[in-house]
């Protein structure tokens, strides 16, 4: 099965790891060995994209970098955390470096990144130098990065993380240290007060691991289970027959959806601060305006909260004579992003999801939408009306939303 392949996988990658944490010999090849990556693993930051990364780490490298991750599904957390804006970032349980290396690559120019791990083996030092040159070489020229080789279950770790972004509070943490269950709760209970509101806190190995497995003793699941009903959650697991891995993501504090504008459409359309281009005029005595040109754009400006992590544009549309307007791109900002189409009885409402990130410090947010199939009433034996015609729209707005904006504007 699937499951058990990655399973041994990943026990193998880990004795190779602990058998080099215990002989002198293998750490300092292991130390020469990271000195010739380093350049090229310098190079490989520049790559640009999520997947060329993740590409990068789980193919090249000789295994160096290869985190004990399901390849699909630590891509869709990377992407969720470019598409948080992230500057503050924290891992519990860097190991070999795989999945920093990744986060580094997805967080702000300017980010400061914290990796916690214990030494490993009985010669702690040499491997202590070949690791820290090996994840300094992932950061970039703004970038800050602290290795603490510590528990990550001492206070005097929660300290030394606290000051490394003087006081302030993290963006992102990731939670793949100890797996017991009184493991996992400790590391959540120390290190969420540290999250900012709105913040994201991740779990990795959310799969319960079937007895007689290699790590059937892992209780993240358990942990998990007992405290994503309480929050905005997602779970990222590729498969339902896997037996490790799977990846949770909460936001900490009950974000409620709120409404930043408004505008309907037609005549007695509300006056607000939204410009539209790309309709006509009201039909008569109708309530909507139709799209009559190969783009609409929309410009706003909302106001915009450090607790939010997204929005959602809510379209209240109706199609022309298609099975739906065909997007040919939706654009955030200048950014690309997806469309989620929801049918309801006798109109369509489109959701198209933005990360805060996408949104101008300032607020601004101007969203295009492009179309690639338009009729005319003329072509469809109607009228002779020659407008090319799209989507008849009756009312949009905006909202502020939770994990949905940051899931699904990739």
């Amino acid at each position: 099965m699937m499951g058990s392949t990655r399973s041994e996988k990943s026990s193998t990658d880990q004795m190779r790891h602990d058998k080099v944490a215990n002989s002198i010999f293998l750490q300092a090849k292991y130390l020469a060995f990271c000195l010739r990556h380093i350049n090229r693993i310098k190079k490989a930051k520049k790559i640009f994209g999520v997947s060329d990364l993740v590409n990068a780490v789980f193919d090249d490298f000789d295994s160096i970098l290869t985190p004990l991750q399901i390849k699909s599904e630590i891509h869709e957390l990377l992407e969720i955390l470019k598409n948080s804006g992230a500057n503050n970032l924290l891992e519990i349980g860097s190991a070999n470096g795989g999945t920093l290396f990744l986060f580094s690559g997805c967080v702000r120019p300017n980010a400061k990144l914290v990796g916690i791990d214990v030494p490993f083996g009985r010669f702690k030092t040499t491997y202590s130098i070949a690791r820290r040159a090996l994840f300094k070489s992932f950061i970039g020229k703004k970038q800050k990065l602290r290795i603490i080789e510590r528990n990550s279950q001492d206070i005097s770790t929660l300290t030394v993380a606290e000051r490394f972004i003087s006081g302030r509070k993290f963006d992102f943490i990731f939670i793949d240290g100890d797996h017991s269950l009184e493991g996992v709760k400790k590391d959540f209970e120390l290190y969420s007060h540290i999250v900012k509101d709105g913040g994201l806190i991740c779990f990795h190995d959310i799969v319960h691991h079937p007895p007689g497995t290699v790590s059937h003793a892992a209780e993240v699941d358990v942990f998990w289970n007992s405290i994503k009903s309480g929050y905005d959650h997602l779970e990222i697991i590729e498969s339902d027959s896997q037996i490790w891995g799977g990846i949770g993501v909460i936001i900490k504090g009950g974000i409620p959806s709120r409404t930043c504008k408004k505008k309907s459409f037609g005549y007695g359309s509300s006056n607000i601060d939204m410009e539209v281009e790309g309709f006509s005029s009201p039909e008569a005595e109708s309530s909507f305006s139709w799209t009559d040109s190969d783009n609409a754009i929309i410009r706003t400006k909302i106001d915009k909260y450090e607790t939010d992590p997204g929005y959602v544009l809510e379209l209240n549309a109706m199609p022309f004579f298609l099975s739906e307007p065909n997007f040919a791109d939706v654009h955030v900002n200048g950014i690309k992003v997806k469309r989620l189409i929801f049918e309801s009885s006798d109109k369509r409402i489109f959701r198209i999801y933005f990360s805060s990130s996408m949104v101008k410090p300032d607020g601004k947010i101007e969203i295009e939408l492009i179309f690639s199939k338009r009729i005319t009433p003329f072509e469809a034996g109607i009228s002779s009306d020659k407008r090319k015609l799209g989507l008849a729209l009756f009312d949009l707005e905006i909202k502020s939303t939770g994990i949905a904006a940051l899931e699904k504007s990739f």
